[in-house]
């Protein structure tokens, strides 16, 4: 794996949807004052979505080959 590698899956898998979580929580939460429950499973599953979402466009991109620096 190289390091433009795994700097892409830190931050498509790690570091983006952590600071998501975390605004999102922020938001729904702290300002919109919604419960803590609702605020969680709504940015859970949104989140679900993206992983789900993610992993089909690069497993769709490693069969034919297609690397991020031809994007």
């Amino acid at each position: 794996m190289s390091n433009s590698s795994k700097l892409t899956f830190l931050g498509f898998f790690i570091f983006f949807p952590i600071t998501f979580l975390l605004a999102n929580l922020i938001w729904r939460f702290f300002i919109k004052s919604e419960g803590f429950i609702n605020a969680v499973t709504s940015s859970l599953s949104i989140l679900g979505i993206y992983y789900i979402l993610a992993s089909i466009v690069f497993s769709v991109m490693k069969v034919r080959g297609v690397n991020l620096k031809d994007i």
